[in-house]
């Protein structure tokens, strides 16, 4: 006798708990540019994750989405459907970051997960370093939050640079170069090695604090560390040149 039900079958109804029960939010750090310096652990979550956060400005291409690209085509889930949720940033630093766009995304993954669904959040560099998912954990209320570290941009400069950012009772600094003068000024004085990131329109205030403070001699520039237009120089070169403007992806090492 055959009984109709319109209820899964008892393994069916298994493996769904199962899933519900480890499905969780992932934040990814996906590395400075390169798509072959991603973790292989965030290879793996990359594989078996079918949905995909990422920040994307208004208007252009996601830059993490565009690292990972070569570990989603080799993923099982994107020869099927994979939902994307693109997080809109603000370019307004008046307005960065957006509380609303990280509520509204924390609520769309927060439906994911508790259907079942693991959510993975792409962050460039490492997700703990400067991160836009710290901007995202806040507004989470009750799922499984799992970090994959990553490689962050002041250890692709160094290594490029063939410098360490820190050896035997060395001290070091990575700042955002957008942090006050102050700021600033107090790192270079305290500490052996300061490394500043994002550095764009704050190059100038950058080269007049590493000349107050006789760090210029020995400073170097870095931008686009690991992207196939990487591009190193001496500090002081470019600080002459009155022409000269750092893009936003840019680092400069202060040793």
């Amino acid at each position: 006798m055959f009984v109709v039900s319109d209820k899964p079958p008892s393994s069916a109804l298994a493996v769904r708990d199962i899933a519900q029960k480890e499905a969780r939010l992932y934040g990814v750090g996906i590395g400075p540019g390169a798509s072959d310096l991603i973790t292989l652990r965030a290879r793996a979550v990359l594989k078996r994750t079918p949905v995909l956060a990422y920040p994307c400005p208004p208007g252009s291409e996601s830059l993490a989405r565009r690292i990972a690209a070569p570990h989603r085509r080799r993923n099982f889930f994107w020869r099927r459907r994979v939902v994307e949720l693109p997080i809109a940033m603000t370019l307004d630093a008046r307005r960065f970051p957006d509380p609303a766009a990280y509520a509204s995304a924390a609520r769309a993954i927060e439906s994911h997960v508790r259907a079942g669904r693991s959510v993975a959040y792409l962050c460039e560099g490492d997700a703990t370093l400067y991160g836009s998912f710290l901007y995202l954990l806040p507004h989470l209320r009750d799922v499984p939050v799992e970090i994959v570290p990553g490689v962050s941009a002041p250890m692709s400069g160094a290594a490029l640079l063939q410098t360490p950012l820190a050896q035997g009772n060395q001290c070091f600094a990575v700042l955002p170069a957008s942090a006050s003068p102050q700021v600033l000024e107090k790192a270079l004085q305290a500490c052996d090695n300061v490394v500043f990131v994002k550095v764009g329109k704050s190059f100038r205030k950058i080269c007049t604090l590493l000349q107050k403070n006789d760090r210029m001699r020995n400073a170097r520039y870095v931008a686009y560390a690991t992207f196939p237009q990487q591009y190193c120089a001496p500090l002081s070169a470019l600080a002459a040149d009155a022409s000269f403007r750092a893009p936003y992806f840019s680092m400069i090492f202060a040793p």
